[in-house]
Order: C-alpha cells, then structure tokens, then sequence
C-alpha cells in the first residue's frame, strides 16, 4: 500500500502506476482502485473489518474504521489522507513529497494519532485525533472473563471480515503462536481458503524497481508472499505487539509492576517459549537501554503507563499491502492489547513467557493444533512441526 505524492514539477520512476489530479503527482503500487464522486478524485486501497472498503468510499463513510487501508481523496486543490483507525504504516513529508515508501535525510514523520491534509504548496496540515481512547481499565475480572472477552474481539474481526471479503484468502503457518492463533478461527468460521504449503512470491513493476529498498526498511518483506492476482493472505501480524509478547513492551509492562522479565527467565530451570528469544545478547543490551524510560512510567499512575505503551505501539508500523494482496491483521486492535493489560499479574507472567492465553485460545478453537506450534519463538528451525498438521490434512 505504497503511495508518494508530490507536484507536476517532480518525477518519480519505478511506481506502477501514476495519477494526475490537478497539481498533483501520485504515484502508487499495484492494488489501488479508483473513483470519481462529487468531483472528487479518490485513490484507495485495503480493507475494512466490518464492511466492504468499496461501498464505504462511496458512501464516503470513512471515519477511524478498524481494518488496514488507506484513501487519498483530492478535493478543491488538497489532498485527504484516510486511514484506519491504527495505521499500519508511517508517514513521511518534506518539502516536495508526501509519501509511506521511504523516508529522505530531510524528512519528517507524521504520527499515527495525527490525520493528514495535503496542501496545494505541499505542507500539510495536521489533526490530532485520539485513536486510543479509555486507558482506566477494569482490574477486577478474573482471567478467564479476560480471555473470553479476547476471543470475542477477535472471532468478530474475523467473522466481519470473511463474511464481506470477496478476494481468494491464503494461509500461511508460520510455526508461531499468532499465525496459529488465526488459523484456528478461520478454519471454524470457513473453509474457503487455500492452506499454503510454499512460498510464493510474484514480481511485478514495484518490486523490480523498489523491492530491495523495501526489505532494507521493513524486515517482514523478507517474509512475505506477493501474487499479481489479488488476493487475501492471512497473518498473525503484529501479534508480538499486540497480544503483550514484544520484548521492549513486555519489559517496560512488568518492570513497572515489579518483574524483570529477563532475571526471571534465567532463573527457571524450564525453558519456556521465549527464553531463548527473550535472553539472546542483543535484546539484554536493548532492554538494559531502557532503564530511563522504566524509571519514567515508575512514576506514573496505571492509566498513563498503559496509555503510553500503547502510544507506543500504535507507532510501531508493521504491515503494508504488496500491489495486489493484502495482508489480513485482526490483531492490530488496541482493545485487544487493553484485555491483555488487564490480565492478573500471574496470567500476564504466564503470556509473556510462554504465551499461555494465546495458547488458551488457540485450545478453545482446536486444541489439537497446539502441538503443531514450534518449541521456541524464532528457533533455527521454528517450522518443524508443521508438517505433522499438513500429513493431518492431506497435503
């Protein structure tokens, strides 16, 4: 879901497509679709959770939905940036471009809380909305309530989505807690999917041109699959993040409420599923480096610590859509990392280093794929017990 906008002075090469509207020069990847309503010309590309992206652009309903798109609406010389409520990509501007490719050495970044107007001289002008909402959580329910209300959240982001989607989805297993955690309810809710036992990944204009500068900048285009027929592939993204598994934001969660998560995790004599992930060298040095910002929300009160982690994670971007598929990421939900942070103090222990409650609701779905899940997170060979599911399966 890659745009650039500048003027009609600037030329870009190595997009796949390029649109005039007025002064403006807006150059994208494959995937975007276009309209023309009340004379205004629009771009858009993603998804919505509870709706079809196409009708809502239309009806010009588009207000901080849940889901991962983006719509460039040119209206009266400006240009409009809609996204969903959690953008799921950075923002970049300076003097001549406007763009989520790639940053320049001159370039600023927008946040995520803020909504971007482009102007006809290229500056922008900025709204800050509040995309997180009530950080006064309920603390005074048990686990499981927490847990059910989990999987509510998440079976009708995924209930919504297949129930409006009309693109080929596509399933991937990872080997890891997040990608399973999705499959398990994809394949209650539907069979109509393909279950992908390869990777595959198609070039087409974008890639050609831009596809090395884009893994350099986000590490999971090492990963992905990319089809020129457009498509939905599924994914457990940004799981890590979201489900209270990220070692920065782990760390900072449960220092504040009194537990080094590394200490601890030396100290078992079991090896849990992050231990080895959790205590390589390069994350000891990263975490040791966050003992000014421990000391910072040390000093706040519960409400402003978890607003502040979760300020963080909204700018923490991770998924874009590839030309013409989109990757399907019911995960990236504030609300969800809020039942999280509401967890009693052992059941968010439990989910940090061994990702129990993921695991519990992977059980409630199909608790035969629990085995299948690899022993550690990011082992050398983290996909090994997949192909005991695919012999299950047929495949």
């Amino acid at each position: 879901m890659f745009f650039l906008v500048t003027d009609n002075t600037h030329t870009h090469h190595g997009f796949s497509a390029n649109h005039k509207f007025g002064s403006f020069n807006i150059y994208c990847d494959n995937g975007w679709k276009y309209a023309h309503i009340d004379n205004k010309n629009i771009l858009f590309k993603g998804y919505v959770n509870d709706a079809d992206l196409n009708d809502l652009v239309l009806g010009n309903d588009l207000s901080d939905r849940l889901g991962n798109y983006c719509v460039l609406i040119e209206n009266n010389s400006t240009i409009e940036i809609r996204t969903s409520l959690y953008r799921s990509f950075p923002i970049y501007y300076n003097s001549t471009t406007i763009t989520n490719f790639s940053p320049s050495d001159d370039s600023h970044e927008v946040y995520a809380d803020s909504k971007i107007t482009i102007n006809k001289d290229l500056s922008i002008t900025q709204n800050v909305v509040d995309i997180i909402g009530d950080c006064d959580l309920v603390y005074n329910q048990t686990d499981q309530t927490i847990i059910n209300n989990i999987d509510r959240i998440i079976r009708s982001s995924i209930e919504n989505f297949i129930k409006h989607n009309k693109l080929p989805l596509k399933v991937f297993l990872t080997g890891g807690l997040d990608s399973m955690l999705i499959y398990s309810y994809i394949k209650q809710i539907t069979s109509d999917f393909e279950m992908l036992t390869y990777h595959h990944h198609d070039y087409d204009t974008f890639w050609y041109s831009k596809g090395q500068r884009i893994m350099n900048d986000n590490w999971s285009y090492l990963q992905i699959h990319h089809w020129n027929e457009p498509c939905v592939l599924m994914s457990g993204a940004p799981g890590d993040e979201y489900t209270m598994r990220n070692p920065e934001i782990a760390n900072l969660f449960m220092r504040y409420h009194g537990v080094d998560v590394i200490e601890y995790l030396q100290n078992q004599t079991t090896q849990m599923y992050h231990t080895k992930h959790f205590t390589k060298q390069s994350y000891i040095d990263k975490l040791n480096k966050q003992q000014p910002m421990i000391d910072n929300i040390k000093k706040m009160n519960r409400e402003d610590m978890v607003y502040f982690l979760c300020n963080m994670l909204v700018n923490d971007y991770q998924h874009y859509h590839l030309g013409n598929t989109l990757t399907f990421t019911p995960l990236r939900d504030i609300n969800i990392v809020k039942q999280f942070m509401s967890l009693s103090n052992e059941g968010i222990l439990s989910q940090v280093i061994n990702g129990d409650i993921t695991r519990e609701l992977i059980g409630m779905n199909d608790s035969t794929l629990l085995q299948y899940i690899s022993d550690d997170k990011n082992s050398d060979e983290y996909m090994s017990n997949i192909p005991k599911l695919f012999a299950v399966l047929g495949l």
